[in-house]
């Protein structure tokens, strides 16, 4: 027997306005109703254009105990007047700063490079695809501001995560060795990541999350952006489908 839809739950993050922070299993967000997670743009919102935020976890609550496979997320479509990014959050309360989607798209396939500016041994987590366009999770532990690397060559690479965050290290994030910087991790954070929008708007290109086995979970960063001078736009539904499979 499949996962049932029903079975697949969505959830705010810990912050008032879902903008961060870790799951919060009290705030489960309705499927499909208006307003569910983003406020309506009013007309003065519209006038003066903005930015807004909101991290989600999406969560495998199988009766069953099974492993939602594959799993798989991208924009079913764009709001009109309106851009969706979507980017990979962490399960940390930490994670709670929408400016560390900082990183950049790798220009090739590379092993990717990270360096702290300092004393530091934790364990980088670098997620992304390999060429097979598979979901690949590498751990790296820090040697100090000494580059270290991933054995695997991502073709895509969506987030870094640390084990911890430190008060005084920031991480960089290169694309191969001495190649450019795709991305950092400041001090007191504990991820960076990649936003994306247009190039995700079919499941052929989606963000790859692997398996999710029962009571786990994955998050999203969404950030919504309209220019100055729009007309008001309704808060929609979800826009944002993540799909996977059940193995045999």
């Amino acid at each position: 027997m499949p996962i049932s839809p029903s079975e697949l739950k969505e959830y705010k993050s810990a912050n008032t306005n879902s903008d961060g922070g870790a799951i919060d299993l009290t705030r489960l967000i309705p499927s499909g109703g208006p307003n569910n997670l983003w406020p309506d743009i009013t007309s003065v919102m519209a006038a003066a254009g903005g930015t807004d935020y909101r991290k989600v976890f999406r969560r495998n609550e199988s009766a069953m105990g099974l492993t939602w496979s594959a799993v798989r997320s991208w924009i079913q479509q764009q709001p009109q007047n309106v851009t969706v990014s979507v980017g990979i959050g962490a399960a940390s309360a930490s994670d709670n700063d929408a400016t560390q989607g900082n990183m950049t798209a790798l220009g090739a396939p590379a092993q990717v490079y990270l360096a702290s500016d300092g004393t530091d041994v934790r364990t980088a987590t670098v997620l992304g695809d390999d060429g097979l366009g598979n979901h690949i999770a590498e751990n790296v532990v820090l040697v100090s501001a000494t580059p270290v690397h991933t054995v695997a060559t991502f073709t895509k690479m969506y987030a870094v995560q640390m084990s911890a965050t430190d008060a005084a290290r920031t991480v960089t994030v290169r694309e191969g060795s001495g190649g450019p910087i795709r991305g950092t991790i400041g001090p007191n954070k504990i991820t960076c990541w990649l936003w994306r929008a247009q190039d995700l708007i079919t499941s052929a290109t989606a963000y790859t999350h692997g398996d999710i086995a029962v009571n786990s979970s994955f998050a999203l960063w969404f950030r919504r952006a309209w220019n100055a001078g729009i007309s008001s736009v309704l808060g929609t539904a979800d826009i944002v489908r993540s799909d996977g499979g059940t193995p045999p």
